[in-house]
């Protein structure tokens, strides 16, 4: 009789210890796909300021623009679903649409001059360097849930509770 209920009180301290492991692991699971979120909001963020400079570069040149809306057309949404290659993705077209910002104010020297441009500019700089500091932030939770997704005893029981490894956003790349 003892002999069962000790067995009982073991089955029960392992089901709330694996219960607490699946908790964790969620948690950081979690914080991840909030770090990805983030990014999309700054991604997202930068694209609406390329919308008010297109209009604001329609005003001054119509030509030179029909490529700028082409690349623009590429905009895509970033969820917390997302995967590390959208986001790179979607940063070579902010990129490539601010490049061919730059060359229309080339021709614009009016454009260039405006303080709404430069001003926008300048909040595009600043956006990108919150993108970055976002992917540190995603790529040090994806890293931090891995480990703990490696690590004895989360390591048993992880993908029996539907954990795996994350992509990573690859930093060398960029």
């Amino acid at each position: 009789m003892y002999l069962v209920a000790a067995f009982g009180v073991m089955l029960i301290a392992i089901s709330f210890w694996i219960l607490s492991i699946q908790r964790t692991l969620h948690r950081m699971e979690e914080k991840t796909m909030s770090a990805m979120e983030q990014m999309g909001v700054q991604i997202s963020a930068q694209w609406e300021i390329l919308s008010s400079l297109l209009d604001l570069t329609e005003w001054y040149a119509t030509r030179g623009c029909e490529t700028i809306i082409e690349t623009m057309s590429a905009r895509r949404s970033i969820t917390k679903y997302s995967m590390p290659h959208d986001v790179r993705k979607q940063e070579n077209n902010i990129a490539e649409t601010i490049r061919e910002f730059r060359e229309v104010a080339k021709i614009y020297p009016d454009l260039a001059a405006d303080p709404n441009y430069v001003k926008a500019m300048d909040v595009l700089d600043q956006y990108k360097n919150t993108v970055q500091r976002s992917m540190l932030i995603f790529y040090n939770t994806v890293t931090e849930l891995d480990r703990a997704i490696h690590m004895f005893p989360n390591s048993l029981f992880a993908s029996v509770l539907g954990f795996s490894n994350h992509a990573i956003i690859n930093l060398e790349e960029r």
